[in-house]
C-alpha cells in the first residue's frame, strides 16, 4: 500500500456501518443501549442512562430514562444538550440526582430531576467535574465525588485523561506548565437539599478516590 486509504470506502466499513445503523438507529429517537441502572426504594421503577444517537459520528451521548418495572413502559426524561448520566433516585423517590455537562462540555455538575413533572434544576457548581454521587439514607444530602479537569480517568471509564475546560482566553494564549498538579486531585463535596448549598469535605491533604 503506497498511501493512507480511507477505510470508509471499503466493503468492511460499509458492512459495519450498516450493522451499527440497524442497531443504534441514529436519528430515530430510539434507546439503543442502557447502563448505570438504579431502582427506586419501592421497586416499582428504575432509571438508567440511555443511549440515543442522532448520528454515528462523535461521542455517544446518554439521556436519563425511566422504566416502569411492572408494565415495561419506558420514558426519556432528559434531552441534554451534551450528556446526562448516572441517575439515582432519592430514598423517598421525590428526586433523581444525576451529573450533566449540559452547560459546558466535560464539566459534569449535579442536577435534581422531578420524576413526575420532568423538571430538572441545577445545583451550585463545585470545583472539578462530578464522577459519581450517593444519596444519604435520609435523603437530605448528596455526596459528590469530583475530579479536577485534566485528571486521569479510571480504567473503568476508559483509562484516559479528562480535558481541562476551555476558558474565554484567546486561542493564541500559551499554556503554562507550573509543576503544580493539584488540579488533578479528587475531592468530596456535600450538597444539602434543604439549603441548596454545597460544601467541600475538609480534607485538604487527601486525594479522595472513593467515598460513600
Amino acid at each position: 500500500m503506497t498511501g493512507q486509504r480511507d477505510l470508509r470506502e471499503t466493503p468492511f466499513y460499509r458492512d459495519a456501518e450498516a450493522l451499527y445503523r440497524a442497531v443504534r438507529q441514529p436519528g430515530s429517537g430510539q434507546i439503543s443501549d442502557a447502563s448505570e441502572i438504579h431502582i427506586c426504594a419501592d421497586g416499582t421503577h428504575g432509571v438508567f442512562s440511555g443511549v440515543i444517537m442522532d448520528e454515528l459520528e462523535g461521542a455517544t451521548p446518554t439521556r436519563i430514562c425511566k422504566v416502569d418495572l411492572v408494565s415495561g413502559e419506558t420514558t426519556v426524561l432528559t434531552f441534554g444538550p451534551n450528556t446526562d448520566r448516572l441517575p439515582k433516585f432519592s430514598p423517598d423517590g421525590r428526586f433523581i440526582a444525576f451529573p450533566s455537562d449540559r452547560k459546558r462540555k466535560g464539566d459534569f455538575q449535579l442536577y435534581l430531576l422531578d420524576p413526575l413533572s420532568g423538571a430538572a434544576r441545577a445545583t451550585p457548581t463545585v470545583e472539578g467535574w462530578v464522577e459519581y454521587l450517593h444519596w444519604s439514607p435520609d435523603g437530605n444530602r448528596v455526596l459528590l465525588a469530583t475530579a479536577g479537569h485534566g485528571a486521569d480517568v479510571a480504567g473503568g471509564q476508559g483509562a484516559v485523561t479528562s480535558s481541562q475546560v476551555a476558558t474565554e482566553s484567546p486561542s493564541w494564549i500559551p499554556v503554562i506548565e507550573t509543576g503544580d498538579e493539584s488540579f488533578r486531585w479528587r475531592r468530596a463535596w456535600i450538597y444539602e437539599l434543604a439549603t441548596n448549598g454545597v460544601r467541600q469535605v475538609d480534607a485538604p491533604q487527601a486525594n479522595i478516590w472513593e467515598a460513600v
